[in-house]
């Protein structure tokens, strides 16, 4: 895939870790929790491409436009720094400080990057956002009338976040 391609195509599970599951292909089996009928086989081969994502899962919009780059910072900072620690994992190599470092902060990402998690963090943040919302709202309205009663001109930090909000989520539901 080429870099500068945009990636709508966000995997909750990296493919470098599921390539370990295939049966020499680019195939993975998958058991089927629920099945239609009895005729149908529970085990069922699938693509790596169709397992563990989901279409725009990290998907933002800055700017009034789709921006992936939260799943090309979760490529870059996070999964390709933790591919080689996981071969030498894998190839019963001794690992230094750095790599289990990296190895902690993939793993990490792996707890907070599947939809289910997503979905809570979201339900939390629904819960805490708007008192804190009216908090900074409140608090902000007071410095401009400080700033005002005072004649004290207003300061704007302009901190540029590396993940800055708006965030967009979509729910598919199949």
């Amino acid at each position: 895939m080429s870099s500068d391609k945009f990636r709508f195509r966000n995997h909750y599970v990296p493919e470098h870790y599921l390539k370990r599951w295939t049966s020499g292909g680019s195939k993975i089996w998958t058991y089927r929790l629920l099945v239609p009928h009895d005729n149908v086989h529970l085990w069922k081969l699938h693509s790596l491409e169709t397992i563990g994502r989901r279409e725009h899962l990290y998907t933002r919009i800055r700017e009034g436009k789709d921006s992936d780059e939260l799943e090309r910072w979760f490529s870059t900072a996070f999964e390709s720094p933790a591919n080689p620690v996981i071969e030498k994992v894998i190839s019963g190599k001794s690992l230094s400080s750095a790599d289990w470092r990296i190895l902690a902060r993939f793993l990490a990402l792996q707890d907070v990057r599947t939809p289910a998690r997503m979905t809570e963090i979201i339900n939390r943040a629904s819960e805490y956002l708007p008192e804190m919302i009216q908090e900074v709202l409140e608090d902000a309205v007071k410095k401009f009338q400080v700033a005002k009663e005072n004649n004290i001109p207003l300061q704007i930090n302009e901190k540029k976040s590396s993940i800055p909000l708006p965030i967009a989520v979509r729910t598919e539901i199949e």
